[in-house]
């Protein structure tokens, strides 16, 4: 089931990194890879997701995780006159797995 997952998830267009609840980055999709291949692309797996973040946005990010593990599944981190930007929770049953971050274009 995992290599289908991926493979749905490598098919998709728009950039996915999965995120542990450590903050380290554990996938990326190919759209993620190619879209963040300025920053180091498939090397970012492993690393902190903090790497790429300034400090207001590891502020909202480390506020988002504890939204989620309150139990909410989607919080708004951030929303201007172009895009809404949440944060997904990954769960297995009640369990948190980590998270994503997904934009919506207005």
């Amino acid at each position: 089931m995992e290599n289908i997952f991926k493979g749905i998830l490598n098919a998709l267009d728009f950039a996915i990194v999965f995120v542990n609840v450590t903050h380290i980055i554990t996938f990326m999709n190919k759209a993620a890879i190619e879209h963040y291949k300025d920053q180091g692309g498939e090397n970012l797996v492993g690393k902190s997701i903090f790497s790429c973040h300034n400090e207001n946005s590891k502020m909202l990010i480390l506020e988002g995780l504890k939204q989620l593990q309150r139990g909410l599944d989607k919080v708004l981190l951030f929303e201007n006159e172009e895009i809404k930007e949440y944060m997904l929770a990954v769960r297995d049953n009640s369990t948190l797995l980590g998270y994503f971050e997904i934009v919506e274009r207005k």
